[in-house]
């Protein structure tokens, strides 16, 4: 057998197809009614769609259209279309066959395809019937005004509720406090009253201490610790692992450990250690007493009594949060700020009086500019705009200074280090966005220099700063550079530390002429920026 040859086999596979799919029911793609097979599906759309007149030019679409507008709702308020004229109610936009040419049924309005998409139920008024309507496009405007749309379901409030826990919750905390300050009265009493009976004699300290025990134990229940094998603040276990012992607190008897833990974080690529919290401390009475010193004691340390003073209490961390950490935040709040936060706030201030001035000073500006070139000038408005030149230009010059200020301070921390860096690029962002395009401004106050001559030397300087010849893109192109040339310089620093404590010196000296001419690039680029460099 030829390959052109066709099997009898295949020709009655394909026959049977053939038959099987015209006999499966298919539906009409224009009003999707159901025929039996494809020839009642071709009759059907050659006699109720005219797909077998050639001449119908698309009649059927429009007979459909018509059809399904005939559907028994009312369209005699229905906009007409105007070819050219129509505008959607909407987007006012001229209605053509491209953007579609639609009436929302509920108001009658002209739509574009776009902004009819949402339907509605309604009935043969086409009014709004929930229960038996039908879907019918609509715009959102009669979508949205319908009664019951986005409304909310049933509220219920629960504030009363939370108010009620939120309130039990605070009396039993507030009832804690009280509770573990009246414990630590009775402890630090008990231990100077205790400590005086026996005095600072080596001999009597083995009593002293078995007394302080069994008073220990008389102000709280101790837990037994013979069932206990956790920490009951981070549940680590006890044992000889770990090498932590059981201890108990003095305030609330809870069994804690005491073992000391660090955990370490790599931040731009500095390695930090942090200290992490202990379960319980050795807190000396001194430090105590002094901590608390809003509490009214009945026994007075005296200076002679040192030895009393040194005497150390354990508590839990919970204990000396619940009992400390307000009194210390109300304590910080009565400190001076730190430098860095006190410049920082200096910085706002003077910021804030600067976006003030500003937008008075440009409006001003123009309209004396505008006048200019009508030929028509105002003293009393130039008087009042050189004043507001002088105090715009003095803030500045207050600006930069405690911008100095603010690169002279040492931080302290790592945390310190990062808010000075951003306080000196949000602070160089804001120079560059209000100063610099000071220098575009016309020569209007060109005969007002007298004003300038009695202003303050910071304020010439500062004028001489927007008189450079640098543009803003070398200043802020020069800036990057400078950032980058002072970070490479600390890393190599670094570099050439290593290498001598490893003692090697071949290292040290290429490392050191990449330094000095790192710093003289650094050294070129800051006398060309000047004041500009921050």
């Amino acid at each position: 057998m030829q390959s052109g040859d066709v099997r009898p086999n295949d020709t009655q596979q394909e026959y049977s197809k053939l038959i099987q799919e015209e006999n499966t029911k298919s539906s009409c793609p224009i009003c999707f009614k159901e025929c039996a097979n494809l020839n009642e599906l071709n009759k059907h759309l050659d006699k109720d769609h005219n797909f077998g007149n050639e001449n119908s030019n698309g009649d059927h679409v429009k007979k459909h259209q018509n059809k399904k507008k005939s559907s028994g709702i009312r369209t005699s308020h229905h906009e007409v279309y105007n070819e050219g004229m129509s505008k959607c109610a909407y987007c006012r936009k001229k209605l053509t066959k491209s953007n579609g040419v639609s009436n929302c049924y509920h108001c009658g309005k002209l739509y574009c395809r776009s902004h009819l998409l949402w339907q509605m139920k309604l009935d043969k008024r086409a009014r709004y019937d929930p229960q038996h309507g039908k879907f019918y496009p609509c715009c959102f405007k009669c979508t949205s005004s319908r009664p019951g749309y986005n409304d909310y379901g049933l509220t219920v409030s629960k504030t009363s509720e939370f108010s009620r826990l939120r309130s039990s919750k605070m009396e039993d905390k507030q009832l804690r406090s009280l509770q573990l300050e009246t414990r630590l009265l009775k402890l630090i009493d008990g231990y100077i009253s205790i400590s005086r009976k026996y005095g600072n004699n080596l001999f009597s300290t083995v009593v002293r201490n078995s007394e302080l025990s069994k008073y220990e134990r008389s102000i709280v229940h101790w837990k037994d610790d013979s069932n206990v094998h956790t920490c009951n603040i981070c549940t680590s276990e006890f044992g000889l692992v770990r090498l932590s012992r059981k201890h108990h607190c003095r305030l609330c008897g809870n069994i804690v450990c005491d073992t000391d833990g660090y955990e370490e974080e790599v931040i731009n690529t500095r390695r930090r250690k942090t200290t992490m919290k202990k379960c319980s401390y050795q807190i000396k009475l001194r430090n105590l007493k002094s901590s608390t010193d809003d509490l009214h004691y009945n026994s007075q340390l005296r200076p002679d009594e040192e030895y009393i003073a040194e005497l150390q209490v354990r508590l839990c961390s919970t204990c000396i949060d619940n009992l400390l950490l307000k009194r210390k935040f109300k304590r910080d709040l009565t400190k001076p700020m730190p430098p860095l936060l006190s410049r920082y706030e200096t910085l706002h201030n003077i910021a804030d009086v600067i976006r003030t001035i500003l937008p008075p000073f440009q409006d001003a500006l123009q309209k004396i500019d505008n006048e200019r070139t009508k030929k028509v000038s105002d003293e009393k408005e130039l008087a009042d705009l050189s004043k507001l030149r002088v105090k715009l230009l003095r803030s500045f010059a207050n600006y930069n200074s405690v911008n100095k200020q603010l690169c002279s301070i040492k931080p302290s921390n790592f945390s310190e280090e990062r808010v000075k860096n951003s306080l000196l690029v949000e602070s160089s962002y804001f120079i560059n966005e209000n100063i610099l395009p000071l220098r575009s401004l016309p020569a209007v106050l060109s005969g007002e220099d007298y004003v300038m001559s009695k202003s303050e030397p910071e304020v010439k300087k500062l004028s001489e700063l927007m008189s450079s010849d640098l543009s803003i893109k070398e200043i802020k192109q020069g800036r990057e550079e400078l950032m980058v040339l002072e970070e490479q310089i600390f890393q190599i620093e670094s570099l050439v530390e290593t290498a001598k404590r490893q003692r090697k010196f071949d290292e040290v000296a290429t490392l050191t002429t990449n330094l000095n001419e790192l710093n003289q690039r650094a050294t070129e680029l800051r006398e060309k920026l000047g004041q500009e460099r921050f």
